[in-house]
C-alpha cells in the first residue's frame, strides 16, 4: 500500500536527504539519474524538473534542475507543484497489470466475460 501525505496548503516542508537511512540504494546510481536529466535540460529537451526518490520512508536522492519558469529565468525550486494531464492511460494499464499477475484474469478472456455488451 503506497500512503500519500500531502502538508496543509501553504506551509512548507523541509526534506532532508538522508541517504545512510535509505537502505541499499546506490549513490552512483542516483548521481547517473542527476546527470542524464541534467543533460536533457542542458540540451533544451526539457525545462526543468525535480527528482525525489524515497526508500523506506527515507530521502535518498533530491534534486531540483533547470528552470521553472522560462520566460523570466527562474531556477526550479524543489518544492515546484506540476500539473500531470492525461494519466488515466498509465494509471488503468499498471491495475490491469496488478490484476492480471495476481490471476484475477486471462489475457486471453474474451472482455464481454468483464464487461456487459
Amino acid at each position: 500500500m503506497v500512503r500519500i501525505r500531502f502538508p496543509p496548503a501553504g506551509s512548507h516542508v523541509a526534506l532532508d536527504q538522508d541517504q545512510a537511512g535509505a537502505g541499499r540504494v546506490s549513490p552512483d546510481r542516483l548521481a547517473r539519474l542527476g546527470e542524464v536529466l541534467g543533460a536533457d535540460v542542458e540540451s533544451g529537451r526539457i525545462p526543468g524538473a525535480v527528482i525525489l526518490v524515497m526508500r523506506h520512508g527515507k530521502i535518498a536522492y533530491f534534486e531540483a534542475f533547470g528552470l521553472e519558469n522560462t520566460r523570466n529565468r527562474a531556477a526550479m525550486p524543489k518544492d515546484s507543484i506540476f500539473r500531470i494531464y492525461s494519466m488515466t492511460k498509465p494509471v488503468v494499464s499498471v491495475a490491469v497489470m496488478m490484476l492480471w499477475e495476481t490471476g484475477r484474469f486471462d489475457i486471453d478472456d474474451p472482455i464481454a466475460k468483464y464487461l456487459p455488451i
